[in-house]
């Protein structure tokens, strides 16, 4: 049986607790959600919050994966190629909420948010198959 390493581990359940607690201020890509601000408004900030935090936990995840030869240098880059369309979508949200434009950026921020959630439970399938 194979085991998952401990790191890979800490980084999933990084990325969980993350997605659990989007006012988490030990996030290094975390921007506060004003609890004050319109519902809107903490809605959208708090999917992208967490989009981005699944950015960069999925990045790690993609990089570890390919050093320990669970997927291949194509693979990496297919994944690396949707991830760095995830993150356009996830500044485009930005640049909606912005603007003004809060029912787009909540939209985008979450559609980002769920596309990542996808791509991590592809990513640990690969572990559990042993690829």
């Amino acid at each position: 049986m194979r085991y998952i390493p401990i790191y890979l581990l800490s980084l999933v359940f990084l990325a969980v607790a993350a997605l659990g607690t989007s006012g988490c201020a030990s996030a290094p890509t975390h921007i506060g959600v004003d609890k004050n601000a319109p519902k809107a408004l903490q809605t959208a900030q708090g999917a992208i919050n967490e989009a981005r935090i699944a950015l960069g936990a999925s990045y790690g995840v993609v990089a570890q994966h390919k050093t320990d030869g669970i997927i291949t240098a194509a693979e990496r880059d297919v994944l690396v190629a949707r991830l760095d369309k995830l993150r356009d979508d996830v500044e485009e949200a930005e640049k909606a909420m912005n603007l003004g434009d809060l029912t787009k950026a909540g939209n985008l921020g979450s559609a980002a948010r769920s596309a990542l959630i996808l791509l991590q439970k592809e990513l640990a399938q690969k572990v559990r198959e042993g690829k």
